[in-house]
């Protein structure tokens, strides 16, 4: 039959969607009505949402981010062009014929492609194509992007695009652009700014800048199995691993550590940070390490040959290194000092990684290891993108990241809480490494000599510290508040980041032991050792884990510590391919041998019993804990296919299992095609793995568990690119392992596959399928758009691996501490040192997992959970890099016991009370404040003061948390709602649509209390995306009244961001319900429909006047402002027909909070 269909572009401007119909189609090209038939019916996956153009859904964007243009024939924008189904050759091949370009893959079956208006219609033709539409401008916004005041942002550019172009029209909005490298720039906008920077042809994502952080001999030899891999002489010689960090030792090949000879360190190469405008000025200190010893502890713990007692010996003792220097001191100016600290910061890291990976890659190095993050709560970044497409490309390199220390337990269940893995560690293709216990079989030496320790009174041995005493807020409830930091194999660490992805991909893939690692350490500047502090400033070396084991060797924790261990791991799994088989392996094969051969741990709850309460997968272990003796012992078969496969393609493979009884273990490993950021499903190429037994039964689809092993049924995986098929009882006979391309739009897909059983006579399939060029790296078709690049020093990674001392360490007055997000190294927790910490030593990050009020043993020091900030300091972007890998024990600080504080008490000056709450950090009246944070301001009096410290209560570390609404109670409780879904202490997950209710025991900077949950938003309707509650207040009689996000629709009423609903509860808490009724109708009163007049917050007078605050510019009957202000609405009439009598009530530029948006406010009057 021959379909026709008519060609129309119309833009839906409330819709915010441009339907592009299609013309003159081909036989085999469905229209809607047939693409309704289909089995599945296609979706467009974005995070700004999921609809179904087939079925005429549309997503509900707010006006200032939809195009509001016709689009010319001869004009370019970009699109989405969605096929119909799994993308054939054929199919992608005539999209590029049309001339445009193509930059990356959607879910499901669609390309985001540039074209011109004529294109557009003709790809509308095309075989395969039901619908076409334009990539609006809100596509270009990571959710969680901080909106209101000025914000530091980093904006990718599309491949192509002119960036000194694009700097140049950002720049002319009244933005700044403080940094520019390559396609990526920093920029400090507010949220207008920002809305307008999205409508720029070529800006492809904005996301919040972040600084990168930082997240080691009986690990490796015992519990790894190291020793038995490198008595078997698989100990990493033929292979180069590359570590990016801090620094290493005195900076040169001979001044690096005794356990590393010069002759084994290829290259080290520096990478000097540039100075940032309005942001701050780099002080380069080459490539020794003078800071936090991070990047010597994390590289010995790769390739150290140990000493003669084997004490520091690495996993891979005898590779090559190439070291990258990334941390530079930085003097914070302008912007920036408002919220970080001068400190050092892993500055170096380039914003686009593939700048990074690649010298390292020609220098060698085919493993790549990096103890380095960004607290992302599994978001697939712009890093992860990137790292991505440096893999596909070079498809024999294998990059490890280290998963984060963010682990906490949010809802007091004594379960690590899911949802913490950072950034790049969400990417597809690494390694992600998670942190299990150390256990040194109780030798925790300390160095006795030392006089400013107490090593000696403890009998020469270290105190190994429970992560409740360590991090009390993180861990408040047992088992894992009693649970010792080491000793058991069988645990995890109650710090390392958990799965999954945000879009339920398993992560981590595998573990390995990261707590009291002991390594080698860098010999510049060690109290104790050394005569002189650092002169940059004037502070010691970080101290590690408790106390030194010698001048040579620290102890330091985190999943920055299990991750070199895996990375050399990989060197000798590497070296294994290249000695027993003369092979080259992928990375994919590389991957999937550790997967294949990982331990299931069995107490991952800390609970003292191997029950293996969460078998594998899951979000605390992944696939298990690394075993490298299993991993080279020859008894494994494999492939390592580099020709692939596309669409419909199948490769098959069989093995003869000799013996019923035993287990039969298949991997499938794929290196995808590069993900994009705005999508919120991240596979590409989606490969699938089918296991069938003797006769073709039973069949085995590929991730499909239960109870750690493989259970028939199910269904294929459509999120993952590594698929493992476990049978826990193979029968004898020969088993048959399919490989099926369901959808590779962008092909052909190589992949890795691993197999473990009970063999009989090896079959072919044990030599490697002849590899096509393995070293040679291969272009994606569709060239990959950089998404990953590190932003300047907000995101400037910063080790994760060493973990920070509690907030509660003393530090220097005179020395600053690296803001919580800056880039400090964070992967490394840092547990509790016996040893006081010197004042003049900088404590890292608070991304870094400290303890915070936790009373510590009186000689062990614990981590704290947030390193110490100036609590009158706004803290930093979330992006920041900061060590995350070495979690810092909290010191002794008592923990503020008061009875709720009433917060409505009137000052002494008879003034009205204002309380605040901004999107943004920010100074306000000298008092600082991030966006969890309430103020107060004395109308009588003029002065600020601060209510509630969110900090201090587990509302900081991502815009999630910011509070957007709350309200005072007469019994002194504060009602709160967040940005965003998040975690909180005693509630758990929570919603947007939520509100929570937090009764203090004490407020102002040392805030403290419990939470309850008051009202379920979900209970009643709340439950689409524009439905957060942004504004709150409840009346006399109990009524709440709220104001929303965006759209809302409930069983009563419904409307826009501008109005009012109040809802009549008659019941609260986890049963809610109630009635709805219009409140106020905004738009009859002058408030459009534009973001800028979105109310975000309001409060109810005893005489009923109405006290309102808008998202930004707003003007009504007589009466114009900013979102700084508050404006008053006295009400002729509410509900459908609103009238007003508007005046100004209090002006925010006048009285010391001129630069940021109010994004909740109460008026509290005598």
């Amino acid at each position: 039959m021959n379909i026709r269909k008519p060609f129309i572009i119309f833009m839906f401007l409330a819709l915010g969607l441009i339907i592009v119909g299609s013309v003159a189609g081909q036989n085999s090209q469905p229209n809607r009505s047939e693409a309704l038939q289909l089995q599945t019916i296609p979706s467009i996956h974005l995070k700004a949402g999921t609809f179904t153009p087939a079925l005429d859904q549309t997503l509900d964007l707010p006006q200032t981010l939809t195009t509001q243009r016709a689009i010319d024939a001869n004009a370019e924008a970009y699109y989405i062009v969605q096929f119909s189904g799994p993308v054939s050759t054929a199919w992608k091949a005539s999209l590029e014929q049309l001339g445009g370009s193509l930059h990356g893959y959607i879910p499901d079956y669609a390309y985001k492609v540039k074209l011109t208006g004529a294109q557009a219609a003709a790809a509308a033709n095309l075989d395969g194509v039901i619908w076409v539409g334009i990539f609006e401008p809100a596509y270009r916004l990571d959710p969680d992007v901080k909106m209101g005041g000025l914000n530091l942002y980093r904006i990718r550019l599309e491949s192509g695009a002119d960036a000194t172009a694009v700097a140049q029209m950002i720049n002319n909005l009244g933005a700044t652009v403080s940094r520019q490298d390559g396609n990526f720039l920093l920029v400090i906008a507010n949220s207008f700014q920002v809305d307008s920077i999205a409508h720029i042809l070529d800006v492809a994502w904005i996301e919040n800048f972040v600084f990168y952080e930082t997240h080691n001999e009986f690990g490796a030899g015992v519990i790894m199995n190291a020793n038995m891999a490198n008595a078997n002489g698989y100990d990493g010689s033929t292979q180069t691993v590359a570590v990016a960090d801090t620094g290493l030792g005195g900076g040169t090949a001979s001044t690096a550590h005794p356990d590393i000879p010069a002759s084994r360190i290829t290259a080290i190469q520096d990478f000097p940070a540039a100075d940032s405008a309005n942001c701050y000025n780099a002080i380069p200190d080459g490539s020794q390490d003078v800071d936090s010893g991070h990047g010597t502890h994390t590289s010995l713990s790769v390739l150290s040959d140990g000493n003669n007692a084997g004490q520091g010996k690495g996993t891979a003792p005898a590779a090559n290194l190439v070291f990258q220097s990334v941390e530079d001191y930085a003097d914070m100016i302008g912007f920036c000092a408002f919220f970080n600290p001068d400190g050092y910061y892993l500055l170096g890291l380039p914003d686009d990684l593939a700048d990074l990976y690649g010298p390292a890659y020609n220098a060698g190095a085919r493993i790549h290891s990096n103890s380095w993050g960004s607290d992302a709560a599994g978001d697939y970044t712009a890093d992860s993108a990137t790292t991505d497409q440096f893999m596909w490309n070079n498809p024999d390199m294998l990059i490890t990241f280290s998963a984060g220390n963010s682990g906490t337990d949010g809802n007091s269940n004594g379960v690590v809480d899911s949802d913490s893995m950072g950034s790049p560690a969400t990417a597809k293709n690494v390694l992600t490494v998670g942190a299990s216990e150390n256990d040194r079989q109780g030798n925790w030496d300390c160095d006795t000599s030392l006089s400013y320790t107490d090593c000696a009174a403890q009998g020469g041995q270290n105190d190994i510290f429970t992560y409740g005493a360590a991090w009390a807020t993180d861990f408040p409830a047992d088992p894992i508040a009693s649970d010792p930091s080491a000793g058991n194999a069988e645990q995890m660490a109650a710090f390392s980041s958990r799965g999954p992805t945000d879009d339920g991909r398993i992560k981590p893939d595998v573990v390995a032991p990261g707590t009291w690692v002991l390594s080698g350490y860098s010999d510049l500047y060690q109290e104790g050792y050394d005569g002189s502090t650092n002169p940059q400033n004037g502070a010691f070396q970080y101290d590690g884990w408790g106390f030194p084991f010698s001048e040579q060797y620290k102890y330091m924790g985190g999943t920055s510590m299990s991750n070199p261990l895996t990375a050399g791991a990989a060197a000798v799994v590497r070296d294994y391919y290249n000695k027993a088989h003369s092979h080259n392996a992928s990375a994919a094969l590389v991957k999937a041998t550790l997967i294949n051969s990982a331990v299931d741990m069995l107490d991952e709850n800390n609970d003292g019993a191997n029950d293996n309460d969460f078998p594998i997968p899951n979000d605390h272990e992944g696939w298990g804990r690394v075993d490298l003796a299993g991993a080279t012992d020859s008894n494994r078969q494999w492939v390592d296919n580099s020709a692939g496969l596309s669409t419909g393609g199948t490769a098959s493979y069989q093995f003869d299992i000799s013996a019923s009884g035993s287990a039969f273990k298949v991997t499938l490993v794929w290196t995808d095609y590069p993900s994009t950021e705005s999508a919120s499903v991240n596979l590409v190429n989606d490969l699938n793995l089918v296991v069938r037994g003797p006769g073709g039964t039973p069949v085995y689809n590929g991730n499909v568990f239960s109870g750690g092993w493989s259970v028939t049924g199910g269904s294929a995986d459509d999120r993952n690119n590594v698929e493992n098929v476990y049978v826990q009882s193979a029968a004898a006979g020969t088993w048959t392992v399919e490989v099926s391309g369901a959808n590779v739009p962008n092909g052909p897909q190589p992949f890795a596959l691993v197999v473990a059983g009970s063999f009989g006579a090896p079959p072919p399939t044990d030599t490697p399928a002849p590899p096509t060029a393995t070293n040679t790296p291969v272009p994606p078709t569709n060239t990959p758009v950089p998404t990953n690049t590190p932003v300047p020093p907000t995101n400037t990674p910063v080790p994760t691996n060493t973990p920070v001392p509690p907030t509660n360490t003393p530090v220097p007055t005179n020395t600053p501490v690296p803001p919580t997000n800056t880039p400090v190294p964070t992967n490394t927790p840092v547990p509790p040192t016996n040893t006081p910490v010197p004042t003049n030593t900088p404590v890292p990050p608070t991304d870094t997992p400290v303890p915070t009020n936790t009373p510590v043993v009186t000689n062990t020091p614990v981590p704290p959970t947030n390193t110490p900030v100036p609590t009158n300091t706004p803290v930093p972007p979330t992006n920041t890099p900061v060590p995350t890998n070495t979690p810092v024990p909290p010191t002794n600080t008592p923990v503020p016991t008061n009875t709720p504080v009433p917060p409505t008490a009137t000052p002494p000056s008879g003034g009205d009370i204002i309380y605040v709450s901004s999107n943004s950090g920010g100074n306000a009246g000298g008092v600082g404040f991030a966006d969890e944070d309430i103020l107060t301001y004395d109308t009588g009096s003029g002065t600020w003061s601060k209510f509630i410290d969110g900090s201090d209560i587990g509302l900081s570390g991502s815009g999630a948390r910011d509070v957007d609404a709350f309200f005072l109670m007469d019994d002194g409780s504060v009602l709160l709602s967040t940005w965003g879904a998040t975690t909180l202490p005693d509630v758990g997950q929570i919603d947007d649509s939520d509100i929570v209710r937090f009764i203090p025991t004490s407020t102002g900077t040392n805030t403290a209390g419990t939470f309850e949950l008051y009202f379920d938003g979900s209970d009643v309707g709340l439950s689409s995306n524009g439905e957060d509650v942004d504004a709150v207040f409840v009346t006399a009689n109990g009524d709440i009244i709220i104001s929303t996000a965006g759209a809302f629709s409930v069983s009563g009423a419904s409307g826009r961001d501008e109005d009012l609903v109040k809802f009549t509860p008659t019941s609260l808490g986890a049963n809610t319900s109630g009635s709805w009724s219009l409140y106020f109708d905004g738009s009859d009163v002058g408030l459009a429909d534009s973001g800028s007049e979105d109310v975000w917050g309001v409060s109810v007078a005893a005489n009923g006047d109405i006290f309102l605050t808008s998202r930004g510019t707003f003007s009504v009957s007589g009466v114009s402002g900013t979102g700084t202000d508050i404006f008053t609405c006295t009400p002729g009439s509410l509900g459908s027909n609103t009238s007003c009598t508007f005046s100004m009530y209090w002006d925010g530029s006048a009285n010391g909070y001129g630069t940021e948006n109010m994004d909740a406010m109460q008026v509290v009057q005598p």
